[in-house]
């Protein structure tokens, strides 16, 4: 009798632990791809730049003086979503349940695959996964600290803002308190997370390197002027794009129409004759260049609203269509290898690894599961029934609204970048699955 008991007290944390050390065994020490080794490298001199998020940089750092590299910032991350993954499904399940429920989400390889790099986007789904188990606690204290983590994840992703918004929302901060002063209250406290988060960004930056310009902007100018159906002359278009050091002097429309590739914004600035711009990588474009390239880029957007529109609607299409290599490869990176043996990172892995991130590749290729679209419309398919939970309709509704984000600000094809939509989905199924059904056992 008393093994049986200390079985069901032991294989409710010993389900998700083993689970964990599987995906340790997995991934450590952690995949870093080039936008990670310049976070490292920020986070060893201690000088941040705005394009990269401070505040996490700032974690980094502190983690890195424990664990040097990736391998402390991957255990923190997937620590993080895995007792979020619990406190989630114990809402619905009895410990057990909740921790095979766990396992299971955490090792399902849309979910786990960007999980095993350390990415900003892989960090923010596991603050927003254990911030929401927070915030739905009915302990005061675990409230507060599931609205520190939403201000983490804000931070951690310019816009996670839309991924926090629905889950703070449906905290009671005052119980008493019902209607609209109740959502009032919980749209305040968003507001102060959110502008805290920023804030915290801003104190922590040392260089602004304004990259909106030479990312997005450049991305949307070269999109809106392929999209105008009328001939724009290069009288007309060299007015517009003024300041800008434009490169392209004839034809420029056409020259626009043959770089232009909804799935990347890198072949207007790359270092080619045929892109438009050359503008510098690790360090701010002239002040005379953003401010032309910001003028340009509304003028071209409020004159041609349409072309802009369909711009955008391009790049969504491709980026929900195409999972953007969805499996970090192990091999040769862009950077050169010096520079991660000066830091300290992998550039080889063991054999077992190689295979691994081989046999996800074969799910990748032949399976869909690591299409984003198919996740949107799960989501969609599932939004009647989550959302009327405060837990998983809460997830299923920052799932979409994250994703949604992506229609103005994506500047490239990357699956992690619907990860969060990926993730949050997948939890809300299991959750509403698991509801349902216990109260059809409950009739």
């Amino acid at each position: 009798m008393l093994a049986r008991a200390s079985l069901r007290t032991a294989l409710p944390i010993a389900i998700p632990v083993v689970a964990w050390s599987w995906f340790i065994v997995y991934s450590y020490p952690g995949l870093v791809t080039w936008d990670g080794v310049l976070q490292l490298g920020e986070a060893r001199h201690g000088v941040y730049s705005d394009d990269l998020p401070a505040l996490y940089i700032a974690i980094w750092h502190l983690v890195d003086r424990i664990v040097p590299g990736p391998g402390g910032m991957l255990v923190l991350q997937s620590t993080i979503l895995v007792v979020g993954l619990v406190g989630l499904f114990r809402r619905v399940l009895e410990p057990l349940g909740a921790s095979i429920a766990a396992s299971a989400v955490l090792l399902f390889p849309p979910v786990m695959v960007p999980m095993t790099a350390v990415w900003t986007d892989s960090f923010m789904a596991a603050l927003l996964v254990a911030g929401t188990a927070a915030l739905l606690s009915d302990r005061r204290g675990l409230n507060v600290a599931g609205a520190a983590a939403m201000l983490v994840a804000t931070a951690t992703r310019y816009n996670a803002a839309a991924a926090t918004l629905v889950p703070m929302l449906v905290v009671d901060w005052r119980p008493a308190w019902r209607g609209i002063r109740r959502y009032a209250l919980a749209a305040a406290v968003w507001i102060a997370v959110t502008a805290a988060a920023f804030a915290a960004d801003g104190a922590l930056n040392d260089k602004q390197m304004h990259s909106w310009q030479t990312t997005i902007a450049v991305f949307d100018i070269v999109g809106t002027i392929s999209h105008v159906d009328a001939p724009m002359s290069d009288d007309e278009l060299s007015r517009v794009l003024a300041g800008t050091e434009l490169r392209q002097s004839h034809d420029i429309q056409a020259a626009a129409r043959m770089i232009y590739d909804p799935r990347d914004y890198f072949r207007a600035v790359a270092d080619d004759d045929r892109a438009f711009w050359r503008v510098p990588w690790y360090d701010p474009p002239p002040p005379e260049q953003r401010d032309a390239l910001a003028r340009a880029w509304w003028q071209l957007v409020t004159e041609h609203p349409f072309a802009y529109l369909e711009h955008r609607l391009a790049v969504t299409r491709e980026l929900l269509r195409d999972n953007g290599a969805a499996v970090p490869w192990r091999g040769t990176f862009r950077e050169p290898q010096p520079e991660r043996e000066r830091l300290g990172l992998a550039t080889s892995w063991p054999r077992y690894q190689v295979s691994l991130t081989h046999a996800m590749q074969r799910l990748e290729r032949n399976s869909p599961l690591f299409t984003p679209w198919l996740f949107l419309v799960v989501a969609i398919a599932v939004a009647p029934f989550a959302l009327r939970m405060r837990d998983f309709g809460a997830l299923v509704a920052s799932g979409i609204l994250y994703e949604g984000t992506l229609v103005v600000f994506a500047s490239s094809l990357d699956y992690r970048y619907s990860h969060w939509l990926i993730t949050a989905t997948t939890i809300a199924v299991v959750g509403v699955v698991a509801r349902r059904v216990r109260a059809r056992g409950a009739v």
